[in-house]
């Protein structure tokens, strides 16, 4: 069995871990937002539990950095270009 597959075999069709998806909120950066719930939605139709933690650009990167996150949206550095020029 690899790993994590135990978190979508289970044989009563419950799914008792919730996973949290890392992303950016949506006043910084909408389409990284609205990517998140895209895929959110698709793991929900999976049977999956999923919350998204969207937060700010700051503490987005720290938690990336640390490690700190089950899963995350991650943006490309072209994306951060356009996000910061903004501001």
């Amino acid at each position: 069995m690899g790993p994590g597959r135990d978190l979508v075999d289970d044989p009563k069709g419950d799914c008792a871990v919730q996973h949290g998806m890392l992303t950016l909120d949506e006043s910084t950066n909408p389409v990284v937002y609205k990517t998140a719930s895209l895929v959110a939605e698709s793991w929900r139709a999976l049977g999956l539990q999923v919350q998204l933690d969207a937060v700010s650009a700051s503490s987005y990167i720290s938690r990336l950095d640390s490690g700190d996150y089950s899963a995350a949206i991650v943006v490309s550095m072209l994306v951060w270009i356009r996000t910061w020029s903004r501001f």
